[in-house]
């Protein structure tokens, strides 16, 4: 059977893995050099799966750095060409911090094969992290980014102009008590020494909300994991909004910094998603006791999901649940006000 990216970065990390859990990086980076411009994505689902599996940020940054000082100038560059490497490069650019740390040899080397492939003195650089457990506003900078793009010809693509909401500028931690991340913001961002921006309505932060929808999800994953009978199984937050509730693509109800997305609750302790009809895994308990939680804290929250037990037949939960389509491997949470 084929293997999927996932399943082959998996299978590459436990070759890789030595004893005591201490990892081969040089043994990885080797294999992973020699295999990246065929299965770009298996090498930036390396990083995926080391962060699931709680490897160090120095072990991300190791391998980071290990693989790009591995890879030739040539390569580069056709990664930054491509949609899957530009993704992989940015996403190296996001472990090594090279906003702040610029002046280090794999920063400038993935920034000169953007400038290089863009071939305009363009440079991509990667927005800010958020490895802290508090919510981070936006800076001006960065929404005055957004807003530009909403008012610009390329905002059109993604849907009729929405009304830029400067409340809509703080920013989901990666991960905390109770939670993790599934759907890790897109970190590129574009910019031109001209200081014209050239605008990729692919890119852009996605888990961006109301300061207070990002602290009450905070606040849920606190009170989640202080239950010591969930065992240890963790929320798994995806998108809420983009800065301003700007169109996101190929993302609808996703405008007004109050609704965001989780994965299905699940009966082990894996962090992957899965739908409510794959009922080995699926746990509709844990599901529906997340779902009280958060009406039992916020009041008047609502939740589109297609599980029809839950939005049909429990009589807990049925007046709280709509089904939606698209919605039968992630919930899609709406405080008070984040209805479309």
């Amino acid at each position: 059977m084929p293997q999927d990216d996932k399943t082959r970065a998996e299978a590459l990390l436990d070759k890789h893995d030595g004893y005591f859990s201490t990892l081969d990086v040089d043994g990885l980076c080797d294999e992973l050099s020699r295999l990246v411009m065929q299965w770009t994505l298996t090498a930036y689902q390396v990083f995926e799966v080391m962060s699931q599996r709680g490897y160090s940020q120095s072990a991300l940054e190791s391998v980071a750095t290990n693989l790009t000082n591995r890879i030739n100038e040539a390569n580069l560059v056709e990664l930054a060409k491509s949609p899957h490497g530009s993704i992989l490069l940015a996403r190296i650019q996001y472990l090594m911090n090279c906003p702040a740390n610029g002046n280090q040899p794999v920063c400038q080397r993935t920034a000169e094969a953007f400038a290089r492939a863009n071939g305009s003195g363009e440079t991509k650089i990667v927005a800010q992290p958020n490895d802290s457990e508090q919510p981070r506003q936006l800076s001006e900078e960065e929404m005055n980014y957004y807003a530009d793009y909403n008012a610009s010809p390329l905002a059109l693509k993604s849907g009729p102009r929405k009304k830029f909401n400067p409340d809509i500028c703080w920013q989901l931690p990666n991960g905390g008590t109770g939670f993790v991340i599934y759907s890790p913001d897109d970190l590129i961002v574009t910019y031109k020494k001209t200081n014209r921006k050239k605008y990729n309505d692919k890119y852009g932060y996605d888990q961006i909300g109301t300061k207070e929808t990002v602290n009450a999800m905070i606040h849920i994953a606190r009170e989640w994991s202080a239950d010591s009978t969930n065992l240890n199984r963790k929320i798994q937050y995806g998108d809420i909004s983009r800065p301003g509730g700007i169109n996101t693509p190929d993302h609808g109800e996703h405008n007004t910094g109050k609704a965001f997305d989780i994965r299905l609750l699940r009966k082990d302790d894996l962090l992957e998603g899965l739908t409510w009809g794959q009922t080995a895994v699926y746990s509709r308990e844990l599901t529906k006791k997340f779902i009280l939680l958060a009406v039992r804290l916020y009041p008047g929250t609502t939740v589109y999901f297609n599980d029809k037990a839950l939005y049909q037949e429990d009589a807990h939960t049925k007046n709280i649940v709509d089904p939606s389509p698209k919605h039968d491997d992630h919930l899609h949470v709406m405080f008070p006000g984040g209805k479309e």
